[in-house]
């Protein structure tokens, strides 16, 4: 079962619930067969169908989760991005780095809640993509529900980033308890680690960007990536409400060329982005 929390960045299920049934009144999603999967993907999400293969990988997740939740261990950060509050009113200033300690218990509540990471797990399933990337590792929730997804779907890898090295451990301890080989870990800051993951996985066609809520830098990872997309990729932009920076940067992707679709859900946006009706825009 999908437990429904209050946690992200404080915005409570009840408006993500929202925004999901505001997309679903759009009417353009039925005039294409990518549409028409997606209006599918949301109204299983909004009703939380699950079969029991998916219902058992998501518990094991969860359990994860609610594990971490309950831990008072500490451990200390190295964050590359704009910060987060978990880490103190220092770490939102625009640094090459800031080290904190946190306990575990207040970083797994900047981890995907289970109705968002529930949207990407969907996803996964519906559209069955190969070669996945995911800037912003953290602890590996959002990462094990590609990951599982992919797996139930009997194809498909994932490379994920993160630039925390304690982290890094962390996440990839728990991809190995939940028995998830088909996720790939690189570490150090997203400038370093990018370049590596694009010439490893060429022909993405899933990418999720987080891990760094800056508005002119997601802006540069989407230029960085997009000669490495497949012919149709699904891109989902996480914390496009993060900053006023982070909303402009949202505008200015879903009017991209090649963006056939542009979903915003609120702290989270996700597009279809197809080669063919991109034309020469770079």
């Amino acid at each position: 079962m999908i437990v429904d929390e209050l946690l992200y960045h404080g915005i409570p299920t009840w408006v993500v619930k929202r925004n999901i049934r505001k997309v679903l009144r759009k009417t353009y999603l039925d005039q294409t067969a990518t549409g028409a999967e997606l209006r599918l993907l949301f109204e299983e999400v909004l009703s939380h169908e699950l079969t029991n293969r998916e219902a058992c990988c998501i518990a094991h997740i969860e359990t994860l989760r609610a594990r971490l939740k309950a831990s008072e261990k500490k451990i200390a950060i190295r964050d590359y991005g704009a910060g987060t509050s978990l880490l103190g009113k220092g770490a939102l200033q625009r640094r090459e780095s800031v080290v904190r300690h946190a306990a575990l218990a207040a970083i797994v509540r900047y981890s995907k809640p289970p109705l968002h990471a529930l949207v990407l797990f969907k996803l996964i399933r519906h559209f069955h993509p190969r070669a996945c990337l995911e800037l912003g590792t953290c602890l590996g929730i959002s990462s094990a529900y590609i990951g599982s997804a992919l797996k139930l779907n009997g194809n498909g890898k994932l490379l994920t980033l993160e630039g925390a090295g304690s982290l890094v451990q962390l996440a990839r301890r728990h991809f190995s308890e939940l028995d998830l080989t088909n996720i790939g870990l690189i570490a150090g800051p997203f400038r370093k680690s990018l370049p590596v993951a694009l010439k490893r996985m060429p022909g993405l066609d899933f990418v999720f960007i987080d891990g760094h809520h800056d508005g002119r830098a997601t802006l540069a990872y989407l230029d960085r990536i997009k000669p490495y997309l497949a012919s149709r990729a699904f891109l989902v932009f996480d914390d496009i409400s993060w900053s006023p920076g982070m909303r402009r940067a949202w505008n200015q992707i879903r009017r991209r060329a090649g963006m056939v679709h542009a979903i915003d859900l609120g702290m989270f946006g996700m597009c279809v982005y197809e080669l063919n009706k991109a034309g020469q825009d770079s």
